[in-house]
């Protein structure tokens, strides 16, 4: 997954150059000459090049598979409220219902995804208790509703003040409810402020704040979580990340039955930017994905 080859080869790809590997459906297909039945995108260039990168309402590597993986054992409680910090267009606000019927609130910074996002879900979930809406991460404000299962991926690191956050979230977290997320945390030895600016794209343009495993596990605890489950899970998100990006030319060819296909290549390196900084912070050593479960503190006194 070298930076400058995927992307030199996708716009080698579009200019009509011959690319290292073209696959069978590519040349069943022919070139971008080939007469197609082109129609516009369903949700727009952004969300649907994330859809077939990624699978419909998604906007990271894993997909359904991971979000279940990250929940694990945990099942929560029925008809409880579940929340979603970073739902993007609304795929796993979409899979949570559904596995657990649980009513969720899906929130995210990106105003574009979340029209995306609310248009599937009326597409696709009718009946469903599913409702997206935009949420200012440097002002949280998530009123007086409870939650039993607050959800989060690779989103924190955008935000300087953790402890914020996390007190924000506990204050929301019913008693047997629980908080799981993935954050991207810095080795021990790494340099942060590298480490952000190297990461800055322009999906992220925004600086980060990176701390190291034991220091983002030390802010949960001082907002009054304790910490039930924590995995190193770099070498998963490395997997699926490569899996995506080794059949970049899957997504291509099928951007090609849509009148937004410019737009979306456009979007596709971007996105493969975005990842391959990432990809190459992960293998380097320089940066972990760790997954946390965190619950509530229980402070009950012992009565004999």
């Amino acid at each position: 997954m070298a930076k400058a080859a995927l992307k030199n080869r996708i716009k080698a790809w579009w200019d009509g150059y011959p690319t290292e590997a073209q696959s069978g459906a590519a040349d069943r297909a022919g070139r971008r000459g080939a007469d197609v039945i082109r129609r516009h995108c369903p949700y727009g260039p952004l969300a649907d090049t994330q859809g077939l990168l990624f699978g419909q309402g998604y906007h990271q590597p894993g997909g359904a598979d991971f979000l279940f993986r990250m929940i694990g054992t945990y099942v929560p409680l029925q008809e409880q409220k579940a929340m979603v910090l970073g739902c993007g267009s609304g795929g796993m606000c979409r899979d949570i219902a559904e596995r657990f019927n649980q009513r969720v609130e899906g929130l995210d910074p990106n105003r574009e995804l979340l029209r995306c996002g609310t248009e599937m879900i009326r597409d696709t979930m009718r009946g469903k208790a599913v409702r997206l809406g935009p949420i200012d991460l440097k002002h949280m404000d998530f009123g007086t509703a409870k939650y039993q299962l607050i959800v989060s991926r690779e989103l924190l690191h955008t935000q300087e003040d953790r402890h914020e956050i996390y007190e924000r979230v506990e204050s929301v977290l019913r008693r047997t409810g629980r908080l799981v997320f993935t954050q991207l945390v810095a080795d021990d030895d790494a340099d942060t402020d590298a480490l952000s600016l190297d990461l800055r794209t322009s999906l992220e343009p925004q600086s980060h704040t990176y701390l190291t495993r034991d220091e983002e596990r030390r802010c949960l605890v001082e907002a009054g979580l304790e910490v039930a489950v924590e995995e190193d899970v770099t070498d998963e998100m490395l997997k699926h990340t490569i899996s995506v990006f080794a059949d970049w030319q899957r997504a291509v060819e099928s951007m090609a039955s849509f009148i937004e296909q410019p737009k979306m290549l456009q979007e596709l390196v971007k996105i493969v930017d975005h990842w391959q900084r990432r990809s190459d912070a992960m293998k380097n050593g320089n940066l972990r994905v760790v997954l946390f479960h965190a619950a509530k503190r229980t402070n009950d006194l012992e009565v004999e």
